[in-house]
C-alpha cells in the first residue's frame, strides 16, 4: 500500500509537466524481429517524442493505446476498480483497473475533468503511469512501451527512445523540443539499474 502511495506521489508531481506536439518519424533500419510485431520498437521521431505519438506504442495485455484512448475502448475485460480509484470531480482522478476481474496493481490511468465517476470510462486520457518496485517479472510480459518493459536497462530504453533531455543515475526525462519546460516521458530505475516506473503524459 505504501509503495503504491509513493508511486502515485511521483505521478502527481509529473502531472505538472504538460503534453507535447506531434513530430514526423525519421527513417532507420527495421527493428529487431524477435518480438511480436505489435511490440516492435518504432523509430525515434525526428523532432523528439511527444505524448500523443508515444502512447501509440504502449500495450497493456495486448491492447494498444492511442491518443483517443478511453477506458471503455479497452473492452469488456477491463473495468474500473471502484475501491482503489481516486475520483476527484472536475479535477485529476487516478483510475485503477482490473483485467478479467484481477486487479492491475502496477498501473494508474490519469484522467482530468470528469464530472462523475461514471464519466471516467469515456474521459480523454491525461497520462499513464506504470510502476512495480518489488517483483518486476510479474508485470514484465503484460506491458510493453515501444518494445521495452519493466526490468529493462537504461541502455535499452535509450535504444528505443533516443537520448533523453535530462538524466542521472536513476532517471531519464524527455521533453517537447518546442516547449522545453513541458515533459512527455519519464523513466525511473532502481538501484540495480532496472526500469521499475515510467510515465507517459498525453495532455
Amino acid at each position: 500500500m505504501l509503495n503504491r502511495i509513493s508511486a502515485l506521489g511521483i505521478v502527481l508531481v509529473l502531472l505538472f509537466l504538460a503534453g507535447c506536439q506531434k513530430a514526423e518519424m525519421k527513417n532507420i533500419n527495421s527493428p529487431d524481429t524477435t518480438m511480436p510485431v505489435s511490440y516492435h520498437t518504432l523509430p525515434v521521431p525526428e523532432d523528439g517524442w511527444n505524448g500523443e505519438e508515444a502512447i501509440k506504442t504502449f500495450y497493456l495485455f495486448e491492447h494498444q493505446f492511442s491518443e483517443n484512448f478511453t477506458i471503455e475502448s479497452l473492452g469488456k475485460d477491463f473495468e474500473i476498480d471502484r475501491e482503489t480509484t481516486d475520483f476527484d470531480k472536475g479535477k485529476t482522478s487516478v483510475v485503477n483497473l482490473t483485467y478479467k476481474n484481477n486487479y492491475i496493481k502496477y498501473l494508474g490511468i490519469i484522467l482530468k475533468n470528469a464530472q462523475s465517476f461514471e464519466e471516467l470510462g469515456t474521459t480523454s486520457l491525461g497520462s499513464v503511469v506504470v510502476w512495480c518496485e518489488e517483483d518486476l517479472k510479474s508485470a514484465r510480459n503484460e506491458v510493453f512501451f515501444n518494445g521495452i518493459s519493466l526490468g529493462d536497462t537504461m541502455d535499452k530504453v535509450k535504444t528505443a527512445f533516443g537520448n533523453p533531455e535530462q538524466e542521472d543515475s536513476s532517471t531519464m526525462l524527455y521533453y517537447d523540443k518546442d516547449s522545453p519546460e513541458h515533459g512527455c516521458l519519464s523513466f525511473w530505475f532502481n538501484d540495480t539499474g532496472e526500469l521499475y516506473t515510467f510515465n507517459i503524459i498525453v495532455n
